[in-house]
């Protein structure tokens, strides 16, 4: 699980990571090439009795666009730095090797459409028109979840 330690005490001057956008709903870690991870300092400690709810976080990724954000948040959405940041980079590295992978293979059905295309030019028609021919990647796609009404006009 990538949630935070109940039991960890975080201090003031702590550099922690918001893992609420880089969290599953079960609380696993993934990477999204989309999702950018905050860093801050803790600020300032908000205790309830001897339970620690939440920290006062001063987030300084914000600081690219001039703005210095403070958020209060519960520290079960926290993780040290030091402990998210390596996670990640093994993260990042396994959604490279993963895309690599996957390109490669589009890649050889990209050349293989544009083979087709040429030779449905060369009898004066269009991938489009030819429906029988064109029918098993409209399948394939459908069945991976892959649906477009452009693809078939």
């Amino acid at each position: 699980m990538a949630k935070s330690k109940v039991d960890y005490e975080y201090k003031v001057g702590d550099r922690v990571s918001d893992i609420r956008y880089c969290t599953t709903t079960d609380g696993n870690l993934i990477y999204d090439e989309y999702e950018q991870v905050l860093y801050g300092t803790i600020k300032q400690i908000k205790k309830s009795g001897t339970n620690l709810c939440s920290v006062l976080v001063v987030w300084d990724n914000l600081k690219i666009y001039g703005i210095t954000a403070e958020e209060e948040i519960q520290a079960s959405n926290l993780m040290l730095e030091s402990e998210l940041k390596p996670k990640m980079t093994a993260l990042e590295d396994e959604w490279n090797v993963l895309i690599n992978s996957v390109k490669a293979k589009l890649e050889v059905a990209a050349k293989a459409l544009d083979e087709a295309q040429k030779i449905a030019k060369d009898h004066n028609t269009h991938l489009n028109s030819l429906h029988d021919a064109v029918n098993p990647l409209f399948q394939v796609m459908s069945k991976i979840g892959w649906r477009t009404s452009s693809l078939q006009c």
